[in-house]
């Protein structure tokens, strides 16, 4: 059984789900008009542009829309962002993007809230910047936005930026799901297992023999026959936590190993198979000693996902947890 915290996501949804909720309620407000007044033109500008949006005449649509948005139109600053994201009508600009969205989530428009956590998220138009990302998805979620609410559960989930807290997480998950969210519904089940594999992990690690079972994968040292009281050679290539704290901090890691007992740890690497660089560490938490093996370092976390599979191709019995090295190095590791 694999222990797999962050490979929760799939993202949050991309702009373009917002774009298709704001563009729909637009002819939603355009179809109402045109039954209340029929033979009377287009309400507007917000809806004409809309039209021309819907035409390909994506100049148009700026053309209508920016007035509206210097004149603090939410909805306009918002439809504005998204051409200047997309270069629609306008040179493609995601600075000049993220002015007009921080405009309307300024304002209070909920769409906009989410899509600016989403840019500081990703560091697009703006530097990266984690806590940015969460201040305004809890703007959102205040609101009662359910993928605000799932994008904080999944940070307080896997520890991206802030502390792990399962017990929050669980919270936010539950009141995204309630809100329609299935990636929320889908979290959630991924949490209570999680906790439920942390709980056996952590008792195994206080067991009377010092830490959990290990098995043997072919091809590791123990499988070479090599007396573990003599293998220190077998293990001279496992890093330390300077090996840690010297990789990128948005690289992955696959963390394959915890116990409290430091003997515990020998003995896995002894019969742990991998082809990569792996690590052993330790870390205090609640005062006690912890040590952990880490494997491998992995620029997306679908290659970290990749290696894991490759390990169990290996033969290895292994519970894995994908884990940004950034998280790992403000644990300080030694």
């Amino acid at each position: 059984m694999r222990l797999v915290l962050p490979r929760i996501r799939p993202a949050p949804p991309h702009r373009l789900a917002y774009r298709a909720r704001i563009l729909a309620g637009l002819k939603l407000l355009l179809v109402a008009f045109t039954i209340a007044a029929p033979g009377v033109a287009a309400a507007g500008p917000l809806e004409d542009g809309y039209g021309a949006y819907q035409l390909g005449d994506y100049a148009k649509a700026y053309e209508l829309w920016r007035p509206l948005a210097e004149a603090d139109n939410a909805q306009a600053q918002l439809l504005v962002s998204d051409l200047f994201a997309g270069g629609k009508g306008v040179e493609l600009n995601p600075v000049r993007a993220v002015f007009w969205l921080t405009r309307a989530a300024t304002s209070g428009l909920v769409e906009a809230q989410y899509r600016l956590a989403m840019d500081y998220y990703q560091g697009q138009g703006v530097p990266r910047d984690l806590d940015q990302a969460r201040a305004w998805w809890e703007k959102a979620a205040l609101q009662g936005d359910a993928n605000s609410l799932y994008s904080l559960a999944r940070l307080y989930h896997t520890g991206e930026g802030v502390k792990i807290d399962l017990d929050r997480a669980e919270k936010l998950y539950e009141a995204a799901a309630e809100r329609g969210s299935t990636w929320a519904q889908q979290g959630l089940t991924q949490l209570r297992a999680d906790r439920q594999r942390l709980s056996k992990t952590q008792s195994a690690g206080q067991g009377a023999g010092g830490g959990p079972d290990i098995g043997i994968a072919p091809g590791s040292p123990l499988d070479r026959g090599v007396n573990p009281r003599q293998a220190a050679e077998a293990l001279q290539q496992v890093h330390d936590a300077s090996w840690i704290n010297a990789q990128p901090p948005t690289s992955y890691t696959v963390q394959v190993f915890t116990s409290r007992a430091p003997e515990s740890a020998r003995q896995f690497l002894l019969g742990f198979n991998g082809t990569e660089d792996t690590a052993v560490f330790s870390f205090k938490r609640k005062d006690a000693l912890w040590y952990v093996v880490v494997y491998g370092s992995y620029p997306t976390e679908d290659l970290a996902n990749r290696a894991v599979e490759r390990l169990v191709d290996m033969g290895n019995k292994i519970e894995t947890w994908i884990r940004r090295f950034g998280n790992i190095q403000a644990m300080d590791p030694h």
